[in-house]
């Protein structure tokens, strides 16, 4: 039964990655179809990363509201996850919420989640999406595409779903 399972988790997050390769843009992904694929996911792998994932979706499907519900929902599980914190500055950063935004770059500091990192070049995008996130927009290295790669994969779910539009 455990093999069927796997096999059933590895073909979900191998759609998910097909949905995001056959796009012919990145506003023409299919969220939709995504975001039921993460649900689907949640039933074979009920994690918080997988809810993560699916937020970071909702985000593009029904907008960063609704994906910062389903952020503070799993919260209390990934509160040391510097993915967690980054995605959550980003979701209030963009609903133009500007003091708990600064509140959640504390929490980014203040909780270290830095140390989670796994590299010195992880941590400077991480200092940049600070700056991000405390009002300056653009970054130096925004248009950098290692840059842009780097912090896809650091602020991006299993199957590279970037919370920022390419």
């Amino acid at each position: 039964f455990l093999g069927v399972v796997g096999r059933a988790v590895d073909q979900v997050q191998a759609a998910i990655a097909a949905l995001h390769s056959e796009a012919p843009s990145w506003p023409e992904t299919d969220w939709e179809e995504i975001v039921a694929l993460y649900s689907l996911l949640l039933t074979f792998q009920p994690s918080p990363v997988v809810r993560l994932n699916r937020a970071i979706a909702i985000r593009h499907l029904a907008g960063p509201a609704a994906a910062l519900t389903e952020v503070e929902t799993v919260a209390p599980d990934l509160d040391s996850s510097h993915l967690l914190h980054a995605t959550r500055a980003e979701l209030l950063h963009d609903l133009r919420r500007g003091e708990q935004a600064a509140l959640a770059d504390e929490a980014v500091r203040s909780r270290q989640a830095v140390k989670h990192v796994d590299s010195d070049f992880d941590v400077g995008l991480f200092q940049q999406l600070v700056r991000r996130v405390k009002g300056r927009r653009s970054c130096p290295d925004d248009r950098n595409p290692e840059w842009r790669r780097r912090s896809q994969e650091l602020i991006s779910c299993v199957c590279s779903v970037s919370i920022w539009p390419a």
